[in-house]
């Protein structure tokens, strides 16, 4: 009697905290996209790594709302913005030569998903 109750309360115990879980990542679809002049992502120390970064709407889950956009290279962050656009300007100075990571960070909330951190990539090269 005592090991029905026991594997009684243990798939209970399982059947919640794997509901929870699957609660906890509904993230919504967000698309980043990064525009900018030819070859933006390559650049010189002494030049500006100039990027617009946006949400495209179109492709990403309906009804989804843009709180931040922010902007890194490397673990350094070199922009943010409210909403859903951040227009990056940012001088490159004695960073090491070879490619360097961009990412954009938007933190959103669509209907019927959980608040999502989403992210896009790009590589950065720096040249002589």
């Amino acid at each position: 009697m005592k090991a029905n109750r026991l594997i009684l309360f243990f798939l209970l115990a399982l059947t919640l905290f794997s509901c929870k879980k699957d609660e906890e990542e509904n993230p919504a679809k967000v698309t980043i996209v990064f525009t900018g002049e030819d070859n933006w992502n390559t650049v010189k120390n002494g030049d500006y790594l100039k990027v617009n970064v946006s949400v495209d709407f179109e492709s990403s889950s309906q009804g989804l709302s843009v709180e931040t956009v922010e902007c890194f290279l490397g673990n350094r962050k070199i922009a943010s913005s409210k909403g859903s656009k951040c227009e990056v300007q940012y001088k490159i100075e004695n960073a090491p030569i070879g490619v360097h990571q961009f990412r954009a960070e938007a933190l959103t909330t669509a209907p019927g998903f959980d608040k999502t951190l989403a992210a896009g990539y790009y590589e950065i090269n720096v040249e002589n």
